[in-house]
């Protein structure tokens, strides 16, 4: 294998209407952005986690600091399912370096350990939500909505969003995703959840305001938002 092998796959992937798209939804940041398509990161991380070397890959090759290289970083240790304990930690070493919601969004997606080892995940993403990092935050909700609004996990999910103090604005805004998420799959759990929440009322409109964006929420359940927002104001001006 040669190591720049990866790096030429890369550069010659680049789509140039798919960079523009991206960089019109997500403004560019401080981390440069190739423009490789999202399907295209996914089958390379596929061959790649395959490799026997690809710990050289993750570790030494793609350090060029590029939105995909640092999300293929993270999709082939997947891909490569290490043992527990490494695969824990280079997950901890990578939220180290998210700096933008999208990365850390994207990211959540590639890390399936989640659905292997469900509680073990869990426990782990703990001292995320209780971080002062806004990153960290954002990482620890964002993989709860992904992976842990389901059956067997959803009323752990609820306890833990109400238990989460965000202060920073991309936690607030995984925070209001999240709850917008479990209303959709469980509402009458969620709604439960919605009515014991001590958070401010700037926030809790918020989050009511994103899961009424929702093109899924039926009529009754709108009604039942809105008479939710009004008991809250009823109640700040008792």
């Amino acid at each position: 294998m040669e190591e720049n092998n990866i790096i030429d796959e890369l550069k010659s992937a680049v789509d140039k209407s798919y960079l523009a798209t991206f960089l019109r939804e997500y403004p560019q940041g401080a981390r440069q952005v190739m423009g490789v398509p999202q399907k295209t990161l996914t089958e390379m991380a596929r061959t790649y986690g395959h490799e026997k070397e690809w710990r050289i890959l993750v570790d030494e090759t793609l350090c060029g600091g590029t939105f995909e290289e640092e999300l293929l970083r993270i999709a082939i240790t997947d891909c490569a399912n290490p043992q527990e304990n490494e695969y824990f930690q280079r997950i901890a070493k990578f939220v180290k370096k998210l700096d933008s919601p999208q990365l850390c969004d994207a990211s959540c997606l590639n890390i399936r350990l989640s659905c292997d080892v469900p509680d073990k995940m869990l426990t782990f993403l703990k001292d995320y939500l209780d971080s002062t990092k806004d990153i960290e935050q954002r990482f620890g909700l964002v993989m709860l909505l992904d992976y842990y609004v389901n059956t067997d996990y959803v009323d752990k999910t609820l306890e833990l969003l109400l238990n989460t103090n965000v202060e920073g604005i991309w936690g607030r805004e995984a925070l209001a995703w999240a709850y917008m998420v479990c209303f959709l799959a469980y509402p009458m759990k969620t709604y439960a959840a919605l009515e014991q929440m001590e958070v401010s009322n700037e926030l809790f409109n918020e989050i009511l305001s994103r899961i009424e964006k929702s093109s899924r929420l039926r009529p009754v359940e709108l009604q039942v938002l809105q008479s939710l927002r009004m008991n809250r104001i009823n109640e700040s001006n008792q």
